[in-house]
């Protein structure tokens, strides 16, 4: 992973192999992010996501993935809940028989080369 910050925007390219959501996180931590929007675009090789059910404030229809896939929009934001860093992510992505889908992220999105990784920081 790699990634520059300009100001209130922070650019990242997180390479094959590594977790979008844990390298994420890390520049979050890194750069003392507490509130940014956040979008990417590239492919990823695995997929682990879910529906969240709010009222039961629990997970359903879990699904891991591995094949290729490309992500045709990245979402979300860097907030903090009870003090911690919070990622809220979602992705759109395609595969090679042009089945799409929107999904929640959970984890172990392993990328194949996601370039163009985009934090909007705030201002609090």
């Amino acid at each position: 992973m790699d990634y520059k910050r300009f100001d209130d925007t922070i650019f990242a390219r997180i390479d094959r192999g590594e977790d979008i959501v844990e390298m994420l996180k890390e520049i979050a931590l890194k750069e003392d992010v507490k509130l940014a929007s956040v979008d990417g675009l590239g492919a990823i090789g695995r997929l682990e996501t879910g529906l969240f059910d709010t009222t039961e404030k629990k997970y359903y229809n879990t699904c891991e993935r591995d094949g290729a896939f490309e992500i045709t929009s990245l979402t979300g934001t860097v907030t903090t809940m009870n003090g911690e860093y919070y990622g809220h992510l979602h992705l759109s992505q395609s595969d090679f028989h042009r089945k799409s889908s929107s999904t929640f992220f959970l984890t172990n999105q392993i990328g194949y080369s996601i370039n163009g990784i985009t934090y909007q920081v705030n201002r609090l």
